[in-house]
């Protein structure tokens, strides 16, 4: 039996010179990672802090913003979220039942430096999560949307860390 090193017309090779290709373009136009040594975002690590939470979803944020960021052993900056959730039924079965919902969400930021109070990044995300609403366990479908709207935050939260880690640059003198 003879073994071939070509998958769908393409060859091992062809695959690599693809990559080496992308590699080498992408560091040709100043692409680096986000958290390379002396770079920016890994100086803002243990820098920013959360806002003091005031409901379980601001508890929820500022974990996730923890884990991202790390703890504020040294804080310089603020960050900020308020999130909005609303919620859409997606998919209705025979009998009118409601089986799917979508959970929608905005996400209003700032970054305020500590030291000044000035606001140094600001801007909104959106995201949104489904779940299924189809078991007639109402403690099943609660544990759903719980476990929906933990999702939503953690999107929300992401998409705040990235634009706050891409704007890095500025953030950092």
């Amino acid at each position: 039996m003879k073994h071939s090193t070509r998958f769908e017309g393409s060859t091992v090779g062809s695959h690599i010179a693809a990559f080496l290709f992308i590699a080498f373009a992408f560091s040709a136009c100043g692409f680096s990672p986000v958290y390379q040594e002396g770079g920016a975002a890994s100086e803002l690590k243990g820098t920013i802090q959360y806002a003091e939470p005031t409901s379980p979803g601001q508890f929820e944020i500022a974990r996730y913003v923890e884990e991202r960021l790390g703890p504020a052993a040294a804080p310089q900056f603020e960050l900020r979220i308020f999130p909005a959730i609303r919620s859409e039924a997606l998919g209705v079965a025979i009998g009118e039942n409601i089986n799917r919902e979508d959970l929608i969400g905005t996400a209003t930021y700032s970054l305020v430096e500590l030291g000044t109070g000035e606001v140094l990044l600001q801007g909104n995300v959106n995201t949104f999560v489904s779940y299924s609403t189809s078991s007639a366990n109402t403690a099943t479908t609660r544990a759903a949307q719980r476990n929906a709207v933990s999702r939503l935050l953690k999107g929300l939260t992401d998409l705040v860390i990235i634009e706050v880690l891409a704007s890095s640059d500025s953030l950092i003198a």
